[in-house]
């Protein structure tokens, strides 16, 4: 507003999120403000009914199912091609499925609000009729009692299942998260904006609209290369490759029910029931897929939902697609990672990518990260830190670069064949509503939705540490997110350091531009650490907000509203779940959320850390559980323990040599002399 609205002063404004709100103007005075008049063009979501069509195992004939594979008959397998082999390999599974699983139809309301049933919209009609009769007051009171009945109806009901349920289990948590209003029972996509300002309501023209963005997306820059052009390092081998039938037996059996499925609608459900009959048959087909190196037609298709990602949820762009394959293909993958990711692993990753790896994770790589820069801190020193920003990084990646790099690390020849197939162009279709769109062609990607495409992205980003090193730069990477940092003395000029850290963008920037990788420079983030000379802003890593003084107060802060907000959100449950429910639904929702940032905030102050702690007292204070009961009963210690307790297990690790390396180097064994007398020292006291 740029018109007073009390007298001289502007005090009065329009807060909004929507892009659509304009032209916002001063009215009349209303006692000794002015009223204002912001005025949007808003759409109506439509209420749309969908039906769907789905297998109902919890009546399937399992014993008759596998005693039909048993007897079924696979010699086709290593008779056929491997494309025809693998379809008619669905197509019988399929068929056994139809025949012996009874199918249900399942009705979804797609609204917000999943208690509004036929009375409730009767209600509101009457409502509709009445206004300007004498009895409008009476009906809108009635409206109003009769749509909270039903609301309560169906929270019973909620609650009845909840009780009837396994506790922990995906239901389990899919009612809780209703009841606690994390999300409505289902929830469709709403009308999309295009660019020329119209509305698309079908949903049809939403998959279109949606294709058309991700295609957009899916463009792989010109390479250009240079020194950090890959040259290939001929390191391929031959020999036998065990396929054994125990490895099969043992991907299948550990497979998640949960998992979606995919083009082929053969159900992860399905595969694990049937694991000790599948697993044959699939080895030979495994076996058949290397020694040809043709990776199957039908298990390339993908399918891609739209998932809204933040901003407004009428822009298409504020949207990422979640890619669904063949859960067989997914088994197959799990089976041949076994004969070159471990390979990969050790070679390829190198010591500074800490995802998509055992021993492994996001907090392992902000533990390593505060070490470090502690530690200089202790020596009297500052860091220069560096954030790069990959754009689009799995969904560009040159599959002719990505192959010439896998034959350095000691691949079988075969498996590389394997690989090459698998990178090959793929189809995908966008899923929206029931209906789909054009088809898009994948390529030069690792696949979302694979088992294979995190370990190949490590593999291709790997060897980005040369760039960050050759400039004298530490760096940690987890999967596209590459942070470096540098040591220098405390009296060094911060001009001098934000040189180094530039020189350091451009090293990573050449590598990028020799790899066709897209790095955002206005994404990007640069700083200087330090308790008495700190420059720059706030910046987040994995997460977590960081101050150039590493005093956390800005992350504390943001942590302990977030948790209050759960907190009264979960305590508004209290009365359908008993305290263990209760306390179970704090460990998932918050205590995760909490300890996942114990290493950022470790070493801060106890006055700082404080308001964090007092979080989980006033919780139990509100379910009246003392800390000791909540320990003794509920295994659930203080925070300040359980920060203790998880800085232990960091150094039990090391000291054990399991997890990253990089830990290794600050937890360090005893001279034997010094371990032999601390022993001697422990037995005569002992016997004291």
């Amino acid at each position: 507003m740029a018109t007073p609205t009390r007298g001289d002063n502007l005090l009065d404004l329009v807060l909004t999120d929507l892009a659509e709100v304009h032209n916002a103007k001063v009215g009349a005075q209303v006692s000794d403000h002015r009223v204002v008049r912001g005025r949007a063009d808003l759409s109506v979501p439509r209420v749309q009914m969908q039906r769907r069509t789905v297998y109902d195992y919890k009546n399937a004939a399992w014993a008759r199912i596998r005693t039909e594979i048993t007897h079924t008959d696979w010699s086709f397998i290593n008779a056929w091609g491997v494309d025809e082999a693998t379809t008619e390999f669905t197509r019988i599974l399929v068929s056994i499925l139809d025949r012996f699983v009874p199918k249900r139809v399942l009705t979804n309301d797609v609204s917000t609000h999943p208690w509004l049933n036929e009375r409730c919209l009767d209600l509101i009609r009457r409502k509709r009729s009445a206004e300007g009769t004498p009895g409008f007051l009476d009906v809108a009171a009635a409206c109003s009692a009769g749509i909270l009945a039903e609301y309560h109806r169906y929270i019973d009901r909620t609650r009845v299942k909840l009780q009837q349920m396994r506790r922990g289990s995906k239901g389990w948590w899919r009612l809780a998260n209703e009841i606690m209003h994390r999300k409505s029972a289902s929830s469709g996509v709403p009308a999309l904006k295009r660019d020329d300002g119209t509305w698309e309501r079908t949903a049809v023209g939403k998959a279109e609209l949606f294709a058309d963005v991700f295609d957009a997306r899916y463009t792989l820059p010109e390479a250009s290369p240079n020194m950090y052009t890959w040259f290939v390092r001929e390191n391929v081998r031959g020999g036998f490759l065990p396929i054994r039938l125990r490895l099969a037996l043992r991907v299948l059996r550990d497979l998640s029910v949960d998992s979606a499925t995919g083009p082929d609608k053969l159900s992860a459900r399905f595969l694990k029931e049937c694991f000790a009959v599948i697993a044959c048959p699939l080895v030979r087909l495994a076996r058949r897929i290397v020694s040809t190196r043709r990776w199957p037609q039908i298990w390339v298709t993908h399918w891609i939902i739209p998932l809204f990602k933040k901003g407004s949820v009428f822009l298409p762009n504020n949207y990422r697609g979640i890619h669904l394959t063949a859960q067989i293909s997914k088994v197959m993958e799990r089976m041949l990672s076994a004969l070159f990711v471990p390979q990969l692993s050790k070679f390829a990753f190198g010591q500074c990518q800490f995802a998509y790896r055992k021993e492994h994770g996001a907090r392992d790589a902000l533990a390593i990260y505060l070490l470090r820069w502690i530690l200089a801190f202790n020596f009297g020193n500052k860091l220069g830190m560096y954030c790069s920003d990959v754009s689009g990084a799995f969904d560009r990646v040159s599959a002719e670069q990505l192959l010439l790099k896998l034959r350095s690390f000691g691949l079988h020849e075969d498996l590389l064949g394997v690989l090459r197939s698998w990178l090959r162009d793929r189809p995908a279709l966008v899923l929206v509503g029931g209906e789909q769109s054009r088809r898009l062609t994948l390529s030069n990607m690792v696949f979302q939705g694979t088992v294979w495409g995190p370990c190949l992205w490590n593999t291709f980003f790997g060897d980005s540490a040369w760039a960050i090193r050759s400039e004298g730069f530490e760096l940690v990477i987890f999967a596209d997110d590459l942070n470096a940092f540098k040591t220098f003395a405390l009296g060094t000029p911060e001009e001098t350091i934000f040189a180094e850290m530039r020189s350091c963008q451009a090293e990573l920037h050449q590598w990028g531009v020799a790899n066709q990788v897209i790095f955002d420079a206005g994404k990007e983030h640069m700083a200087i650490l330090s308790h008495f000379e700190p420059v720059g802003d706030n910046f987040v890593l994995l997460g977590v907000d960081f101050d150039p003084r590493l005093s956390m107060i800005k992350a504390i802060h943001d942590c302990v509203v977030e948790v209050a907000w759960k907190k009264r959100t979960l305590l508004r449950t209290q009365r359908f779940h008993t305290d263990a429910d209760l306390l179970n639904l704090w460990k998932a929702h918050i205590l995760s959320y909490i300890e996942y940032r114990t290493p950022a905030w470790y070493h801060v102050c106890e006055t700082t850390i404080a308001p964090l702690d007092r979080c989980l007292l006033s919780f139990l204070r509100s379910l009246s559980i003392s800390e000791f009961d909540a320990l003794m009963h509920f295994n659930l210690a203080p925070l300040h323990s359980r920060r203790d307790m998880a800085m232990l297990a960091v150094i039990h690790r090391a000291v054990l040599r399991k997890g990253p390396r990089a830990f290794f180097e600050f937890v360090r064994f005893c001279p034997r002399n010094l371990r032999s007398s601390l022993r001697l020292a422990t037995s005569r006291s002992s016997r004291i």
